[in-house]
């Protein structure tokens, strides 16, 4: 009886330890984590992403952007990879970033209540400043309006930065302290300034004043050592659209200008001087609808259109505007979506000019570069195609690129893309190097689905075999019966599943079927939509996509139908259990998942 006690008592005690090992060994383990920065904010130039270079003779490259998740963060344009975020407080929403040098700064906050400075290479936090209180701060829509950041010269290895916050305040910071600063003194005029210029002699303070009909451009001149004013005027203007209908441009060892489309399309500019005192001009091809801010302002260049679309190249030299290249072929046409125009840059600061597209009939993405310095400065232009997945990827809403040119005719872009379901992508030339499903940061509908067991093919069901035949083949398996009983029991003893389906590795299978599931049922299907439009199927051994659509039209979706999604709305309507007839016949169930979602159109809600 003693014995019995004993022997019923080491065996709690082996399972016991059993289980406490099969517990232990299951905590802290992560299969799979995919680190994602958000869907960029390409909607504007404040927070696009942009290419940015550091370094000197040996430079390396970074895209840079904030993104709906309210992130800043940086992406090595090597592979895609996440080189550091910045995760801002859902209230302190991200206005602008703006970079130089090894430093990128952001506004945050109402009105930019919050100036922050980080490092561009590693993304360490180098300065913190609460400009205003955020109960203080305007609420503006977009957020940016009212707000801009200006590098001026380095103090202890830390550039000075002219900062404009709550559409009338600009405060000169340096070393993390406020030198000066300067407030509008009617701040409940309808004047809001939008922009800043740095020159040695004069900081120009450049926005818009609304009148009944249009807006109108005013500039103020503040000192760069005081920030008292110089001078203040209303330029004679009449613009329609506000933001987008004017820029500055501030190439070195040259004035300032000060360019604007007017509301008749007829394009003008100003040469901007500490006292105001010049009057405007235009050139002598003035018809103009559209202004494009290349980011070029550096180089005195910009892209203008004309009422038919087509694109031109403008620049500015010795006060004199003129056409420095015609993009052929850009007009708007049935045949192509509206161009898309980007400015970038070498490594020695050379710029370049590119124009994308899509062409409904070809169905392939286009894209030309030109370089205006190549070819004893006659200019050279690159083309290059290539097939994008647009019912993967929807439509491009940005593009941003860097150069290199080996020699005086030949032009390599790396081109960013941006897509309508929150893609990030990396093209060099006409060769795809990298993607980013940055649309899994907004999920808003998830369900899990089993995955049916592995179908043996004919051979191994033994289709069409007498009952010889599927007996011999029934022994042949059995023979490795007391193996797998073995693993089994090892398995469940010990928590380790080495010997099944790797939770880290993709399951493969000879035949054609599809994935199925591992030994314990651990291998699931993870259907997740997103916010944008798009449905994900989703391998939960190890993360990778197994496959994806969007809720939409692919290449039409620039004409204003998409379908979103509602949060939550996501059922599994057939398991693989579903079984209808004889499983050894018909094989599992398909499952079967819905979604329910709404139709977006450019005016209304269906």
């Amino acid at each position: 009886m003693l014995g019995a006690i004993r022997a019923i008592s080491l065996a709690l005690l082996l399972l016991a330890t059993c289980t406490v090992a099969l517990h232990e060994s299951d905590v802290g383990i992560v299969d799979w984590h995919q680190r994602l920065i958000g869907v960029p904010i390409s909607s504007s130039s404040a927070t696009a992403p942009v290419f940015h270079r550091v370094g000197g003779r040996l430079t390396q490259s970074f895209i840079i952007t904030a993104t709906e998740s309210n992130v800043l963060g940086a992406l090595t344009p090597v592979n895609g990879t996440l080189v550091w975020r910045h995760v801002f407080e859902p209230e302190d929403r991200i206005s602008r970033f703006h970079k130089h040098g090894n430093t990128v700064a952001s506004l945050s906050g109402p009105g930019g209540a919050t100036l922050r400075t980080f490092d561009i290479g590693t993304g360490d936090l180098l300065l913190e400043k609460h400009l205003h209180s955020p109960q203080s701060g305007i609420l503006a829509e977009p957020n940016y309006l009212g707000t801009y950041i200006a590098f001026g010269n380095e103090t202890n290895g830390s550039p000075d930065l002219f900062v404009l916050t709550n559409g009338h305040t600009v405060n000169h910071v340096v070393a993390g302290n406020i030198k000066w600063s300067w407030t509008s003194e009617d701040q409940g005029s309808l004047v809001t300034y939008s922009n800043l210029l740095i020159t040695p002699q004069s900081i120009y303070a450049v926005g818009l004043a609304k009148s009944f009909a249009s807006y109108t451009l005013h500039v103020t001149t503040l000192s760069p050592a005081t920030g008292e004013v110089i001078s203040t005027s209303a330029i004679p203007s009449s613009i329609s659209n506000g933001l987008k209908d004017f820029l500055l441009l501030n190439k070195p060892s040259n004035p300032p200008y000060l360019v604007w489309t007017e509301s008749g399309n007829t394009l003008k500019f100003l040469e901007l001087t500490p006292t105001l005192q010049k009057k405007p001009s235009f050139p002598k091809d003035k018809l103009f609808s559209k202004i494009v801010d290349l980011g070029l302002g550096s180089h005195n260049m910009f892209v203008v259109i004309k009422e038919d679309g087509t694109g031109h190249i403008m620049a500015v030299n010795a006060g004199y505007m003129e056409s420095v290249k015609e993009f052929v072929g850009s007009a708007y046409s049935d045949r192509t979506t509206e161009s898309i125009y980007s400015g970038g840059f070498d490594k020695n600061e050379a710029p370049y000019v590119a124009r994308l597209y899509w062409s409904h009939t070809l169905q392939l993405v286009s894209y030309e570069i030109y370089a205006p310095h190549l070819a004893g400065g006659q200019g050279v232009l690159s083309g290059f195609s290539f097939k994008f997945e647009t019912f993967s990827h929807g439509v491009i809403s940005h593009m941003a690129f860097d150069a290199v040119s080996p020699n005086p005719y030949q032009i390599i872009g790396r081109v960013v893309l941006t897509t309508s379901t929150g893609s990030i992508q990396l093209w060099q030339s006409d060769n795809p190097q990298w993607n980013r499903e940055e649309g899994l940061s907004t999920i808003n509908a998830v369900q899990f689905v089993e995955l049916p067991e592995k179908l043996a093919d004919s051979s191994e069901r033994g289709d069409g075999e007498g009952f010889a035949g599927r007996l011999s083949r029934q022994l042949r398996d059995a023979k490795d019966f007391h193996r797998y009983l073995m693993r089994f029991i090892k398995r469940f003893a010990t928590g380790s599943y080495e010997s099944a389906t790797s939770s880290a590795t993709a399951h493969t299978s000879t035949t054609s079927t599809g994935p199925s599931r591992d030994t314990f049922g651990f291998r699931q299907l993870l259907i997740l939509a997103t916010a944008h439009g798009k449905i994900y199927g989703m391998d939960t051994s190890n993360g990778k996509i197994l496959w994806s659509r969007i809720l939409g039209l692919g290449s039409q979706g620039e004409e204003g139908d998409k379908i979103v999604p509602f949060e939550g709305k996501m059922f599994v309507i057939k398991t693989v259990g579903d079984i209808t007839g004889d499983p050894e016949v018909s094989g599992p169930s398909v499952p079967e998942v819905v979604v329910l979602g709404q139709r977006v159109l450019k005016s209304v809600s269906v």
